[in-house]
């Protein structure tokens, strides 16, 4: 049962009398209703989206080479040439995390260079002529 919103002054909000043993010490109706969310690249509607992305086998979006996706499990998370889901538009910028017009295939390495930008730095021609 939620606490009563404060009218006038505050006062702290107790569990019911039935169960008298969280009405002392440290626990109140507070502590049950203040629980941290997880974070939501570990739900399924991520990891899905990550699955769908990756059996599409697309090149990086950034550089074009292919990605080698064998590349799975703990040594995916080291590996600069392993898969990795980029966001076009960065969350930091208003981006949808869940949102498969914004989900494309990166390297890893290439997805941890371009950061947050917007643009993508293209290779420019050699300065040898």
């Amino acid at each position: 049962m939620p606490c009563p919103p404060p009218s006038g002054r505050p006062r702290p909000c107790t569990p019911p009398s039935s169960s008298p043993s969280l009405q002392s010490g440290p626990y109140r109706q507070h502590d049950e209703v203040a629980a941290v969310a997880g974070n939501p690249r570990n739900g399924r509607p991520y990891r899905t989206l990550c699955a769908r992305q990756r059996s599409l086998g697309l090149p990086c979006w950034i550089c074009g080479q292919d990605i080698p996706y064998e590349i799975t499990g703990p040594e995916a998370g080291r590996h600069p040439a392993a898969f990795t889901l980029d966001h076009l538009v960065p969350l930091s910028k208003g981006g949808d995390l869940l949102d498969p017009a914004n989900a494309r295939s990166a390297h890893r390495r290439c997805n941890s260079r371009r950061g947050n930008r917007l643009t993508v730095r293209t290779p420019g021609t050699s300065r040898r002529w």
